[in-house]
């Protein structure tokens, strides 16, 4: 028998209304599936037995409730049976579940080429509402593909247990970037069937304390969106991006005198990109692989070019800011700090969700998630980490920033603009970017007083967490007129 690259392990119960969207999921990257009917009442197991994707069908008698559900024993059947497919790859994927094409695509990119069989791998689980390009939160992250050895054994009980094999330590479990449709929360009635189904199988709770997040409404739903193109399928892992035909290479976006200071020598492979209103125009307006968006009080080091496009050939898609400051004053310094303080020199670690400015991002990558609403008022590197982008920090410095306290309230007011007016999740979602502001600030300013802790600094600290609160409440400031401007607008043209 021919050796099967990737299987598909399918528990299933009274699911045959399922097994149509499934099957032509799956055959999109499985080579076989796997099936067990679990002692259905409906016609499971012959829409099974029809499927020409179906390789092995196993049955278990037939039962009028969930009452008796085993789980765990029928992961060990259904792994033991995969045996006689010889198989390289193995997914549990239900019957209530899908992968996108796009998402199928890398997952064989996993099998076929870059995953590790001594690793297990997780995808992404989403909850999907009201249909199924909706969705409204990310339900977990799961343990479900591995690489098939003989003698390998899954958990032997529980109903909530990874299927995955018991020899594979935690440490080398490894997300990957692939999504999960689960379609099981579509509907009211669906959602109310799911929790009886739990209700009936584990009623004394011996498995999980509650199931009544199971019946949660909906949240704010989002719109599925395609995959990135240049996303990595194992998350963190070096992105891939064409070789750029001709220059530009990079695009530097900034403004206002950084215009003069950003760059002393004319560079083919650079291009300078004036921010207008809007960091987005301004980036689909680049030429350039990569972005690289520049505060305007930013002069760029000797030989920072270089080492930024290093970084993003070896395939990071973000290059995390390292700066250092001419300001010696200490309301000079403490205005550079509370801006751009995570990306100093003397920081000892570049912070995730650090302040996007100073950083420099693989085009592609920013263009794909412009229109997250997630991303509205937020973070464009948090955003980019949460699809599984991994980041850089050089060790040498590769900007110098020049100090300008005088603007610092006018600048934090009109990012607050520029996030209220991104905001499309709901009305007076204003404030969701305004706390991950001041959590931001919060982070900055205890890490400042650590960062400047030396007796002859403390100025420069005390004025940093002055400027810091100053600025946040000028963002807030901002946020709140923006949408009280848009309010106004809407109500006086309807």
């Amino acid at each position: 028998m021919p050796k099967t690259k990737l299987v598909c392990l399918l528990p299933a119960r009274n699911c045959e209304a399922d097994l149509e969207g499934y099957f032509s999921s799956v055959a999109q990257f499985a080579d076989g599936v796997v099936a067990l009917d679990d002692g259905s009442t409906d016609r499971t197991g012959d829409a099974l037995a029809a499927q020409p994707l179906v390789r092995r069908l196993l049955r278990n008698p037939r039962r009028d409730t969930y009452s008796g559900w085993d789980h765990a024993a029928n992961l060990n059947k259904l792994h033991a049976a995969a045996a006689d497919l010889d198989p390289d790859w193995i997914l549990s994927l239900d019957a209530d579940e899908r992968i996108d094409a796009d998402d199928a695509v890398a997952l064989r990119r996993i099998v076929e080429r870059e995953g590790r069989p001594d690793h297990v791998y997780l995808v992404r689980n989403f909850r999907m509402v009201g249909r199924e390009n909706l969705y409204d939160r990310c339900e977990y992250w799961g343990a479900r593909l591995y690489a098939y050895e003989s003698g390998q054994q899954l958990p032997a009980q529980g109903l909530h247990v990874p299927p995955v094999p018991t020899s594979i330590p935690h440490e080398r479990w490894i997300k990957t970037t692939i999504r999960v449709k689960h379609l099981a929360g579509l509907t009211a009635a669906a959602r109310r069937a799911r929790f009886e189904k739990y209700r009936e199988a584990d009623p004394q709770r011996e498995f999980q304390p509650s199931y009544a997040h199971l019946l949660d409404a909906p949240a704010p739903v989002r719109r599925w969106r395609p995959r990135p193109r240049a996303l990595p399928a194992i998350a963190g892992a070096p992105c891939a991006h064409p070789a750029a035909p001709s220059d530009p290479q990079i695009s530097l976006v900034i403004t206002g005198p950084g215009l003069r200071w950003a760059l002393r020598e004319t560079d083919a492979r650079v291009e300078v990109v004036a921010l207008g209103d809007r960091a987005d125009a301004a980036v689909r307006a680049a030429r350039g692989r990569f972005v690289w968006m520049l505060p305007p009080n930013a002069e760029l080091t000797p030989g920072a070019i270089d080492r930024t496009l290093a970084a993003h050939e070896a395939g990071y898609a973000i290059v995390l800011p390292h700066a250092r400051t001419d300001a010696r004053r200490f309301l000079a310094r403490g205005a550079v700090l509370a801006e751009h303080g995570a990306a100093l020199a003397e920081s000892p670690r570049a912070a995730a969700g650090q302040p996007d400015s100073g950083c420099s991002y693989l085009r592609d990558a920013v263009v794909d998630v412009l229109d997250e609403p997630e991303l509205a008022g937020g973070s464009l590197n948090l955003a980019l980490l949460d699809w599984g982008y991994s980041s850089f920090r050089p060790q040498t410095p590769s900007m110098t920033l020049h100090a300008r306290p005088s603007g610092l309230l006018a600048r934090q007011f009109r990012r607050g603009r520029d996030a209220a007016e991104a905001t499309r999740v709901i009305e007076g979602s204003w404030l969701t970017p305004l706390r991950a502001r001041v959590r931001a600030s919060a982070q900055l300013a205890v890490h400042q007083l650590r960062v400047t802790a030396p007796r002859r600094t403390w100025r420069d600290a005390g004025a940093a967490l002055a400027l810091v609160l100053a600025g946040q409440v000028a963002f807030g400031v901002g946020a709140a007129y923006q949408l009280l401007t848009r309010t106004n607008h809407n109500v006086s043209t309807r």
